[in-house]
Formats: C-alpha cells, sequence, structure tokens
C-alpha cells in the first residue's frame, strides 16, 4: 500500500479510508503505533492510537463482493450500538430525527432527504442502511475527502492529531486550517496534494522523528 493509493471516505465520527488491501495497510499502520482488534468480516478495521481512532475499510473486490456487502448491514448496525454512537444516535429519535441528525453531524444537506425518511417510515431500509447510504452519498464524500485528506497527511507523516484551531488567534495560519485552506483558491487537486504532502515530509517534526542530522 502505497499512500496515493488510499482514497479517504468519512464516517462523520473518525477518519476512515478505502484501501486496496485491509492486512498490508492494518501492517503500515501498526508500525506507526496503532493497535487493531480483529477486523470487522474480513473488511472493515479499527485502530487506537492515544485515543485517536482510525478506521480502514477494504475496498470490495468485485461486484458480488459490492452486492453481499449491501445486503449485509450488521457492521452498520453494531457501529449504531456503541455507546459514543448512541449518546449522539440515539434509539429514541423518531426517523425523521434520525436522519436529520445524521445531516447535521455531518453538516450536509441531503438531497434524499425526504426518500430516506419515508424509506424508515415504511420499513424498506434500516438505520443501519440508512446510516451507510449518509455516508457514502455524494453529499458527505464531496465535503470530506479533502479534509480527510489533510487528517491522513497528521496521521501518517506526523504521527498525531491535526492541531486542535478553535480560539486560535490567528486560524487562517493554524496548521490544519492553513493546509485544508490551499485547496480554496482554482487548481490542480492533486498538484496541491502533492505540495501538501511534500510540506509534510520536509517538515523540521517530520524530520526529527527519524534523530538529529
Amino acid at each position: 500500500m502505497t499512500m496515493s493509493t488510499m482514497k479517504p471516505r468519512v464516517t462523520s465520527f473518525a477518519p476512515q479510508f478505502l484501501v486496496g488491501d485491509l492486512e498490508r495497510s492494518i501492517a503500515y499502520y501498526q508500525k506507526i503505533g496503532f493497535t487493531f482488534d480483529e477486523p470487522w468480516e474480513g473488511f472493515y478495521a479499527i485502530g487506537v492510537l492515544d485515543g485517536l481512532e482510525l478506521h480502514l475499510k477494504e475496498a470490495p473486490k468485485n461486484d458480488a463482493d459490492r452486492q453481499h456487502r449491501r445486503n449485509n448491514d450488521h457492521l452498520e448496525a453494531a457501529w449504531l450500538g456503541r455507546p459514543e454512537v448512541q449518546a449522539i444516535l440515539p434509539n429514541s429519535l423518531t426517523n425523521q430525527q434520525y436522519v436529520q441528525k445524521l445531516e447535521s453531524t455531518a453538516g450536509v444537506i441531503l438531497a434524499n432527504e425526504s426518500t430516506l425518511i419515508a424509506n424508515l417510515n415504511n420499513g424498506s431500509q434500516t438505520r443501519a442502511q440508512v446510516l451507510r447510504a449518509v455516508a457514502e452519498s455524494n453529499e458527505v464524500t464531496t465535503k470530506f475527502e479533502l479534509q480527510n485528506f489533510v487528517t491522513m497527511q497528521y496521521i501518517a507523516h506526523l504521527r498525531r492529531e491535526p492541531e486542535d484551531c478553535h480560539g486560535s488567534p490567528e486560524p487562517a495560519n493554524c496548521g490544519y486550517i492553513f493546509h485544508y485552506n490551499r485547496f480554496g483558491p482554482p487548481g490542480d487537486t492533486h498538484q496541491i496534494e502533492n505540495l501538501i504532502t511534500r510540506g509534510f515530509i520536509e517538515s523540521p517534526e517530520y524530520r526529527q522523528r527519524f534523530g538529529p542530522n
């Protein structure tokens, strides 16, 4: 696995990355310091480092694998049952409140909001299936892809979470915001990604990981 082959996706609660080979990806992040439990159903794993969760999801190998995952919502159902998720998405929410809470948590407005609510009301979709639909929606992917790219640089190169820029006297120059804002002006996204990656690799903090020069 190389960093360029990782396509970031979002869970809305923790960084999640779509990887080509889950076993090799786990091995890579274990070298960084993450610890992992047994992968869920062979394609999903959660790593932890100093309180930071990293979610790795192996890309479907073929159409049959993709359809099998869509028909099996055990992963999403188990995730919804986690205490920290229940604190945000309790079972007491109505179907409308549930969908709208997913939207507000992700900070998006879904084009198919009314459809998802109706599907929950008529039983054609479960809450776990709606959770997957929202997480994989174009609205969520578009919003978080670049944000997760910047987060990935911190985790992979600096082995830490991004700076907390809340209350920063100069938020535009705060590390995470500064890097993310590089995507603001029109330009080649891939070129900007390469520039950001180079900046992390050439940073004193990264170089100090390998000892004095």
